[in-house]
C-alpha cells in the first residue's frame, strides 16, 4: 500500500487538482526553393530542384535556429515566454521561477517546443507547448515567422547575385538593341 497506493494517490491528487493544463499546438511547413533557370534547364540541379534533397540543409538549418538560445531570445523579447511561465497560475512544478537564469528558461524553452525535420517528405513539424491556447498558437506563428526570415537570409546572396546577373543580361541586350538601332 505504501509503495504503490500511496504514491498513486499523490500522483492522482497532483494532476486533477494542482497541475496546470497544457494545451499543444502542432505545426508542419516545408522549406521550398525558388526555381532557377539554370537550375530547372537541364542537369542534376534540374532533377532535384523540387525535391527535398535540395532543401535539406536549409531545413537543418532553420531547425538548429529555432531550437537555438537566440530563437528563445527574440521570443521572449517578442511575446514575453518568461513571462509566461513565470505566472502564479501555473503549477510550482511547471513554473520558471521570476529570478531564473536565461539557461533555466532555455531548458523549459527544450522541453516545451519540440521540432523535427522528416529528410524523407522535407517537412519540419514544430509543438509548441503553453498554458493556455492562444498563447501556444502565438508563439507557434512567431517562431515560423522567424523560420522565414532565417529562409529568407539564407537565399539573400544568392537573389542579390541572381539579380546582379539579370540586370547585367539587362544591360547588354539593351545595348545591343542601341548597337542595332544604330546601324539601321
Amino acid at each position: 500500500a505504501v509503495f504503490v497506493l500511496l504514491p498513486s494517490l499523490l500522483a492522482a491528487w497532483y494532476f486533477f487538482r494542482i497541475a496546470t493544463p497544457l494545451y499543444g499546438t502542432h505545426s508542419e511547413f516545408v522549406i521550398q526553393q525558388a526555381e532557377t533557370g539554370a537550375a530547372t534547364a537541364s542537369g542534376a540541379g534540374g532533377m532535384f530542384s523540387g525535391m527535398s534533397l535540395a532543401t535539406a540543409q536549409d531545413s537543418i538549418t532553420v531547425q538548429s535556429y529555432l531550437q537555438s538560445r537566440e530563437a528563445i531570445l527574440r521570443l521572449d523579447a517578442d511575446l514575453g515566454f518568461r513571462a509566461h511561465f513565470s505566472r502564479p497560475s501555473i503549477d510550482p512544478l511547471r513554473r520558471l521561477q521570476p529570478e531564473a537564469t536565461m539557461e533555466a528558461a532555455y531548458r523549459l524553452y527544450k522541453r516545451n517546443v519540440t521540432i523535427g525535420f522528416d529528410p524523407m517528405e522535407g517537412i519540419i513539424r514544430m509543438e509548441v507547448v503553453a498554458a493556455d491556447p492562444e498563447t501556444s498558437a502565438a508563439f507557434s506563428r512567431a517562431l515560423i515567422g522567424y523560420a522565414e526570415e532565417q529562409v529568407d537570409q539564407l537565399t539573400h546572396r544568392l537573389r542579390a547575385d541572381q539579380m546582379t546577373g539579370a540586370r547585367d543580361s539587362y544591360d547588354a541586350a539593351e545595348a545591343r538593341v542601341l548597337a542595332a538601332q544604330d546601324r539601321v
